[in-house]
This record gives C-alpha cells, structure tokens and sequence, in this order.
C-alpha cells in the first residue's frame, strides 16, 4: 500500500473575491488582533480526505467522471454567518443544490474505492474570514459588526481545485484541476 496523503477539495473564487477576502482578514486583524487563519486565502473547501499514493489515480479518474455530469454554478455570498463550536465567522452563501451534488460525489467514490479516510465534507458552503478565535473576540467581533455587516458578490464555480500534502505541518501543493459539465462557464 501506498503512502497515505492529503488532499483539500476545493473551489477557488474569483481574484475579486479572494481580494475582498484577504482585505476583510486584514481590517479584522487591525481591530481584534492576530488570528491563526490569517494568511489563508480565500477559498470553498468541498472536503479533505486521506488516500494512499497508489489509489489517487483511479480515484480522481472516478471522481472527475462524476464531476463532469454537474452542471457549473454561480456562487451567491450574502453576508456573514458563524460557527459557534469553532468559532468562525465567514462570509456564507445562498444555498446551491450542486454544491451538495459535489459532496454527494465525493463521498460516493470513496465508497466506490472502500476507502474509509474521509476527513470531512462541508455542508455549508463558506469562505473563513476568521476561525478559532478567543471566546471574548469571537463575541465583540461577530456582535454587533458582522452580524450585520453587508457583503454581496457572486462567482462561477467551474472546477475543483484539488491540493495535496503528505503531513499534516506541510503546505499544500496543487495537485489537479477537475472540470464540471459545460466547464466554460
């Protein structure tokens, strides 16, 4: 068997969108302080899962297939959300039934594989702009600024962006692109 290795799904937005996401991470560190997701960029996690380096090929063949019969979708952000249990506050998104089919994908050629190393998938769809904040900047933080805060843009989603590492304490490198149905979005 292989070497077991890391792979984060995912969807990347607009340049647009990924500038406003770093711009909001800086005002954010200006007024509440240093917070450890900081320097990541802006980006819709679908899932991470651990697969051995001899099963990646016909893993990703099998996925990319089912990939290819979604069709592409417009990514709607409406504002800001948190997550209570891990105290984040992102920016979220009006609900999009082809961002579940993606997940439903994932998961089933896992299954498809026998492979059982799903880290997670994400059933919210969400760009981070802050997580795992102090309890007491949690709160000042998302009440009253966030929670009412305006931000609306819209992005295509055409393909998964697909990152890979091999420890956890690495960077992730990319590792392919899988295009969805009529990918010329």
């Amino acid at each position: 068997m292989g070497r077991l290795l890391e792979y984060l799904i995912l969807f990347s937005p607009s340049i647009e969108v990924r500038l406003d996401i770093a711009e909001l991470k800086r005002q954010f560190e200006r007024r509440y302080g240093y917070f450890e997701s900081r320097h990541s960029i802006g980006h819709v996690t679908v899932g991470s899962i651990l697969i051995p380096s001899d099963k990646e090929g016909w893993f990703f063949v099998h996925l990319a297939a089912q990939l290819r019969e979604i069709e592409c979708f417009e990514f709607k952000i409406k504002g800001f959300e948190k997550f209570n249990d891990s105290r984040t506050i992102y920016a979220c998104f009006e609900e999009s039934g082809n961002f579940k089919t993606v997940g439903e994908a994932l998961r089933r050629t896992l299954v498809i594989h026998s492979l059982k190393q799903l880290k997670y998938v994400t059933p919210i769809p969400h760009l981070t702009i802050a997580k795992q904040l102090e309890s007491d900047v949690f709160e000042r933080a998302y009440y009253p600024e966030y929670c009412i805060k305006e931000y609306e843009k819209t992005f295509d989603a055409y393909e998964l962006m697909v990152l890979r590492r091999a420890y956890y304490w690495e960077k992730y490198e990319m590792f392919k692109k899988l295009p969805l149905l009529d990918s010329e979005c």
